[in-house]
């Protein structure tokens, strides 16, 4: 039989101690290779990975943890999050195929530009004021060039700006003088992709640059569903993309079959309902071949 190739880490963003025997009695017969990365933990349990970042910068996770990671020698890390909760289907032998991950780029969820995020999104406006002066990090000639990342991100999903529209009249009550057209989409400080980070895979070749440019994201408090993607695509040039949709509860006939299923709002309280605070009732129904579903708080779960 071949040797197991796969290393699963589930990332917490928060110390959730309480919730580590749940995830090793769901995963350690189906990965032999599991870790789990935890904020601020000082116990004793072996499997269980410190670091030491803001929940806002979990890609940190992997930056702190990366010498533990690579004495692990996998070909291809997983790294999901303590709430996102695989198909029991999904094992250490049969995961890279489900989520279309290979040697050659990192996979992520699908991406999109920072124009068609609304403009509500606050993160937004954290990239548009994003400057050197204001992280304490020099980090314009740590990155690739401007030039360069834009005709990437371009490449992607056709444009690098970002809206910030919804925040003209906060920036203008703090002094910055605005072009008078609206919607107001701007060139950003630096071209960044945004994307759902609560899953993501990286090739053991990615390994090393993954960890130098996430850290180097976190020292600029750049958001990790901002920094994930974007240091994905630094690294790789190119992405595959794991299957994903954002729950929809007005879309019928959606074939859910083979695709992580993200809940939002007070959709994550009917599913949670629904499914009666049962795991066994997650992955049924229509959503019995889903690839993933996100959130499944196992603090209230059983």
């Amino acid at each position: 039989m071949d040797e197991v190739d796969v290393c699963l880490c589930v990332m917490f963003n928060h110390k959730y101690e309480a919730n580590v025997p749940k995830l090793r009695e769901i995963y350690k017969k189906r990965f032999s290779k599991l870790v789990f990365l935890m904020p601020f933990y000082r116990g004793t349990e072996r499997d269980i990975l410190p670091y030491y970042a803001n929940s806002f910068y979990f890609q940190l996770c992997v930056t702190q943890n990366l010498k533990a990671l690579k004495a692990i020698d996998a070909k291809h890390y997983i790294f999901i999050g303590d709430d996102l909760i695989l198909n029991p289907i999904v094992d250490e032998w049969n995961a890279i195929s489900y989520l279309r991950a290979g040697v050659d780029a990192v996979s992520i969820p699908p991406v999109t530009d920072l124009h068609s995020w609304p403009s509500t999104w606050t993160r937004a406006l954290d990239i548009a004021r994003l400057s050197e002066n204001a992280c304490g990090v020099e980090w314009r000639g740590l990155l690739p060039k401007y030039e360069d990342m834009a005709e990437r991100v371009k490449t992607i999903v056709g444009s690098h700006r970002v809206d910030i529209t919804h925040f003209c009249d906060e920036l203008a009550r703090l002094g910055h003088k605005l072009p008078e057209e609206r919607p107001l989409i701007v060139d950003p400080p630096y071209p960044c992709l945004a994307a759902y980070s609560d899953i993501f895979v990286i090739p053991k070749a990615f390994l090393d640059d993954f960890a130098h440019y996430a850290g180097i994201t976190g020292a600029m408090k750049l958001f990790a569903e901002v920094a994930i993607p974007t240091v994905s695509l630094i690294v790789s040039e190119r992405l595959n993309f794991i299957p994903f949709i954002n729950y929809n509860p007005n879309a019928t006939d959606v074939d859910l079959s083979g695709k992580g299923i993200a809940y939002w709002g007070n959709d994550i309280d009917e599913f949670s309902a629904a499914c009666e605070l049962k795991l066994v009732n997650a992955f049924a129904g229509p959503r019995s071949d889903a690839l993933f579903i996100h959130p499944i708080k196992l603090s209230k779960w059983t």
